[in-house]
Formats: structure tokens, sequence, C-alpha cells
């Protein structure tokens, strides 16, 4: 038996729509392929209102301080964070706001032990005063047992959300 094949017609609408779903889903994943990568060194003090969008923020030898008047907004970016001796907290809230929604954030440790048994002498975040929102993020340490995750301190401290996170290894 002979097996006979006729040509299909294209439609030119199909394939125009096709065409433009595949551009328009290009164009979105890259912007997440092109995102800024900022280097943050030392101890970089904010006391005025600090927003990063979409970017990649090195933060291996660097770490926030965030002082009256200033606050800080970090959404849909990855971070990657080192905590040592050197550099012992991703950000301290001494007073004023910071806002974690929708990152991803990998922190290495350097020189920390682990010890399941104690207080941890090193936290991701510190806070003094001030309003804090920290929801829908993933945060990983590389290593379980060397920091905690959130210290507050002895000040009265109210305004703290923190929802919807997916917290690993503190």
């Amino acid at each position: 038996m002979r097996a006979y094949h006729t040509k299909k017609q294209i439609n030119p609408t199909a394939t125009a729509l096709l065409t433009y779903c595949v551009g328009a889903a290009f164009l979105l994943s890259s912007n997440l392929c092109f995102a800024n990568l900022i280097v943050i060194t030392g101890n970089n003090i904010i006391n005025k209102p600090t927003t990063y969008k979409n970017d990649v923020l090195d933060m291996t030898n660097g770490r926030f301080t965030i002082k009256n008047g200033g606050s800080l907004e970090i959404e849909n970016s990855i971070i990657n964070s080192t905590i040592s001796s050197a550099n012992p907290y991703l950000a301290n809230l001494t007073d004023g706001s910071v806002s974690l929604k929708n990152n991803t954030v990998n922190v290495s440790v350097d020189g920390i032990t682990p010890n399941a048994n104690s207080k941890p002498a090193y936290h991701l975040i510190e806070i003094q005063r001030g309003l804090v929102d920290i929801s829908n993020n993933s945060f990983l340490a590389s290593t379980a047992f060397t920091l905690g995750f959130l210290e507050t301190q002895e000040f009265k401290t109210n305004g703290i959300n923190i929802s919807k996170n997916k917290i690993k290894n503190f």
C-alpha cells in the first residue's frame, strides 16, 4: 500500500501568533538574564530611601546598616552574602525600615564553627528598632547551625511582618 502525503497549508495567523508568543517569552526571561550586578562592599549606611529591584547583589564583602530616615527595599533580586567575623550580618536595622520581597538569598559562612547547642553569635538580620516586611523570599545558609536568621534587641519593636518565606539551615 502506498502512502500519500498532502501538503498542509500553514496558517499565517497561527504563525504570527506563535512568533509573538516566543518573542514575548524571550523578552520576559531576558529581564532575569540581564539583571544588574551590584557589588556591595563594606558597611553601607542607609539614611535615605534606597531601592534595589531585579538586581543581583554581591554582598560577599558588604552589608547594610539602616539608620533613622533610611529605608531599604530589595525586591525580585538575588542576594549572595557571606557572613563572617569581618562581615557579621546582611542588614542591621537601627531605625528606619527594611522590606525584602520575592528574593532569593544565598548565604555562605566563613570561619564560623557549627554548634547546634548554643545561641549563634551572628545573625543574618539584626533589628534594634524599625519597621520590617520580609515576605515571599527564599533564604538558604550554606552550613546549618552557624548563624541565626533574625535577632531583635532590647528596644520595644513592633511593625514586623514576616510571612511566606522559605528559610533553610538557620
